[in-house]
């Protein structure tokens, strides 16, 4: 989880870069251009995950020193990428040196379907003079920005844009995140804030200054239709995916964690974690003090790690727990968001990061493989 920031024509301190410093502890970095009359920023926070030498660091230039990057996710693909990329000289192995290059080499718009990963990006091509703002097809990983017309602002997180724009609520936008429970995208709770929408890439043209695009990359399909054949065979098939899947997603150079519930969910992918990982497994549970047992997942949870002989890290939390971490975790979110398992998701976060730097979870697993009563 880094943090990226930065700006068209607006100058950022490092008081706006520390607004983020909580997303990655592990280095940080700045770089300035000049393209024509406009001032390009670029900063970032880094979480190091794969490559955790210098040579991952951001804001990254791609060999030919055409384009710059920020990036925030995985690319669980990049490693199919980057054979592509035969003739250019790498200095690491990380996914951000491979999708700065591929895009200096092929360009952004042509490719950012092919990607297989979480991500946000900001990208700047100095040769076509056009800086690029990209999300993920699901939108898991957050980007948002203010554009003027002459000034952009883009970050992570939208505290770095309050600190320095002062926006003013949107009461529209939040009276609809009251009726639909979150607010969507392109929607904030701010004015003149908003975010980048899943499976998005804007263009902004440095010459002349204005968006010239705004399209998405990736749209799926509203009829999906469906499949007939064996049952045994669709399932197999289904199994193998569904092991390729945890399998990409095992991508790093530090201990992985497991978020492990009762449920059908986490236990699967905490058994081809464990299966398919060259490094042990830990697993963490978060359960309730008094008397909440039939909410309570610590049992269940402790089978499953025995089986499959996890490390099994737990934490306990009561009522006044549960309460005196609303306000924090208000802060945490930013805006609203009316699902209660937030809460105790962060006290599990916090278990967690005490022992390692990146989870699985079996989070949005319950729909396909059937984890409700």
């Amino acid at each position: 989880m880094c943090g990226i920031l930065g700006s068209i024509n607006i100058e950022n301190t490092s008081d706006f870069l520390k607004e983020i410093s909580h997303r990655g502890p592990d280095a940080n970095g700045e770089e300035r251009f000049l393209i024509g009359e406009h001032q390009v920023q670029l900063l970032h926070h880094r979480l190091s995950i794969v490559d955790l030498s210098e040579a991952g660091k951001q804001p990254m230039a791609s060999y030919d020193e055409r384009s710059n990057i920020v990036f925030n996710g995985e690319i669980y693909n990049h490693a199919t990428l980057k054979k592509k990329l035969s003739n250019v000289p790498f200095n690491g192995h990380s996914d951000t040196e491979t999708i700065v290059n591929y895009f200096s080499k092929h360009t952004i718009t042509e490719n950012l379907h092919k990607l297989n990963g979480i991500f946000a990006i900001a990208y700047l091509d100095k040769e076509e003079k056009r800086f690029y703002l990209a999300r993920d097809r699901f939108g898991i990983k957050p980007l948002y920005y203010y554009f003027d017309g002459k000034r952009l602002m883009f970050a992570s997180e939208l505290r770095p844009l309050k600190v320095c724009l002062k926006p003013e609520l949107d009461c529209g936008a939040l009276l609809n995140s009251q009726r639909m429970r979150y607010t969507p995208s392109p929607l904030t709770v701010f004015q003149n804030i908003s975010k980048v929408e899943p499976g998005q890439v804007i263009t902004f043209n440095l010459e002349p200054h204005k968006i010239v695009a705004d399209k998405k990359y990736f749209v799926q399909k509203t009829d999906l239709g469906s499949r007939k054949g064996d049952f045994k065979k669709l399932t197999t098939e289904y199994g193998d995916l569904f092991e390729r899947a945890v399998e990409r997603q095992l991508m790093a150079d530090v201990d992985l964690g497991i978020l492990l519930s009762g449920g059908v969910d986490s236990a699967l992918v905490a058994a081809i974690a464990q299966q398919k990982s060259k490094k042990a497994i830990k697993a963490f549970t978060v359960g309730f003090d008094g008397d909440h047992s039939e909410i309570d997942e610590i049992g269940y949870a402790q089978e499953t790690a025995d089986l499959l002989r996890l490390d099994h890290y737990v934490k306990k939390i009561g009522a006044q727990d549960f309460l005196a971490s609303i306000d924090k975790i208000s802060r945490i979110v930013e805006e609203p968001i009316a699902t209660t398992s937030i809460i105790p998701m962060y006290f599990l976060s916090e278990l967690a990061a005490e022992h390692v730097k990146v989870v699985l979870s079996g989070q949005g697993a319950d729909e396909p493989l059937g984890g409700y009563d």
